[in-house]
């Protein structure tokens, strides 16, 4: 993950700086906040991640509400249709783990988010004509850490199995893409407003939680003590697979509002 975000600010920082070089630009700065709208994800404990009936075998939601977050953009602009921008944001929301049928909450926690993205954005109209409203739309690229309180991270998952080595949530790091629309209204030569919508995607989130099979649950067997003869097997052996979603793809639908500063 570190990686990854080095990599995205070099590239996004060149990108950005070189192009004074190639073509006349108008660079600005944003300060944003908005509301952050996770997606809830279904998912089933079943065969082969558990092939025993125990009671955590079922069908639950990772449930999700609205959260805030807030942020700084540092954007460029061409003379033509096209611009960028590399930004930062911090927020959070409500998570909990719910069982489908009881409707029973088992696990509540709230992580923090931490995204970085590297965007290009296409003006339909131009990004410096002399209008006032700058319609777009957006693709872009980046990483999101979401983090957990030590407290989170201190307690057993319950949906985890008593013979795994992994019983705690963790700290999740994810590849994301994005993807959206918004509009720059200029008020005068150096202050803006910005209005953002996107969709941000990754990976279904496993807070450590492994996608392969990790190491085998022993099986558990009933032995006479006296002869030593196997009398029946409680539990056949089996590998140990992640309780969480590990398909799919996890959604954050976020919109903001931005002051702009042009320079």
């Amino acid at each position: 993950m570190r990686t990854i975000v080095r990599w995205s600010v070099s590239a996004a920082t060149i990108l950005l700086f070189a192009l004074p070089a190639i073509a006349q630009v108008q660079y600005r700065l944003e300060f944003y906040g908005g509301i952050t709208i996770p997606q809830d994800k279904d998912f089933d404990i079943d065969f082969p991640q558990f092939p025993q009936l125990n009671p955590v075998r079922g069908s639950y939601t990772h449930d999700f509400s609205p959260g805030a977050h807030g942020g700084i953009r540092i954007g460029v602009d061409s003379k033509g249709h096209f611009g960028q921008d590399i930004d930062y944001s911090y927020g959070t929301y409500a998570s909990k783990f719910v069982n489908r049928a009881s409707g029973e909450s088992l696990f509540s926690f709230t992580p923090r988010v931490h995204q970085i993205s590297w965007n290009a954005l296409w003006y339909p109209g131009g990004a410096q004509s002399e209008g006032k409203v700058f319609p777009y739309l957006t693709l872009g690229v980046g990483g999101t850490v979401n983090s957990l309180s030590q407290r989170t991270a201190n307690q057993t998952f319950p949906l985890s199995l008593e013979e795994s080595s992994q019983r705690h949530l963790r700290t999740d790091n994810t590849f994301t893409f994005n993807a959206g629309f918004g509009a720059r209204f200029r008020l005068n030569k150096r202050y803006g407003v910005r209005v953002d919508v996107r969709d941000y995607m990754s990976r279904s989130l496993r807070y450590g939680f492994p996608k392969v099979p990790g190491e085998p649950l022993p099986a558990i067997l009933q032995v006479d003590p006296t002869t030593g003869e196997l009398l029946r097997v409680l539990r056949e052996g089996t590998p140990f697979e992640s309780p969480l979603p590990i398909g799919g793809l996890f959604h954050r639908i976020t919109a903001s509002v931005g002051f702009v500063y042009y320079f």
